[in-house]
């Protein structure tokens, strides 16, 4: 009698679980094609969150509802970003090449709270010197970020010489990996941005 308690109650607990397990699976699923449907249409694709970097952090939200809020207001940052330096290092007379650096803080809808700094290095020539100095090329366009919770992946760069050479424009096109947690479930997420700087003589 005892030996056929026991079997019962582990079949039961086996059964039990197993349903646990499959509730929360389409729990899971429910939520996942839920956030996939607030994103549809916007610069924001749900990935995989085994794609993150190692170490990415989480941003935390209680709800899908406090989720769409934090996508829908990404329209209010999209001019808040600051340029900060613009550097290029000390240039001998007889110098034509030299490299120049673009920095500047972003703030994004994830996590308005804590800014996202972006740099932009690039090598170019040039003519001249002082007032006269003239751009003539621009090589080796490479962009990065620091700050949590982003990662910033470069696909594409390009740019143009404005104002007769006098300064040159930077277009930089990628996206930040980032990760955010709904309800407690982990989700990850890919956000495509182009940025458009200008580097003056």
């Amino acid at each position: 009698m005892r030996k056929l308690l026991t079997t019962s109650l582990l079949s039961f607990f086996v059964i039990f679980g197993f349903a646990i397990t499959q509730a929360s699976a389409s729990d899971n699923k429910d939520l996942l094609d839920e956030v996939r449907e607030i994103t549809e249409g916007t610069n924001v694709e749900v990935i995989d969150v085994n794609e993150l970097p190692a170490g990415t952090e989480f941003v935390e939200f209680d709800s899908v509802e406090d989720f769409e809020k934090a996508l829908k207001s990404q329209e209010d940052l999209l001019n808040n970003d600051v340029e900060f330096s613009q550097d290029s290092p000390a240039i001998q007379p007889m110098a034509t090449s030299s490299v120049g650096s673009i920095k500047w803080v972003t703030y994004k809808w994830w996590d308005p709270t804590k800014p996202v700094n972006m740099t932009i290095n690039f090598n170019y020539t040039y003519t001249g010197s002082g007032s006269s100095k003239l751009f003539q090329s621009v090589s080796n366009i490479k962009s990065h970020s620091t700050g949590f919770p982003t990662n910033w992946v470069q696909t594409n760069a390009s740019h143009r010489l404005l104002d007769a050479k006098r300064t040159i424009s930077i277009t930089i096109t990628g996206y930040h990996l980032f990760g955010a947690s709904i309800g407690g479930q982990p989700i990850g997420y890919k956000a495509d941005a182009t940025y458009i700087r200008e580097f003056y003589r």
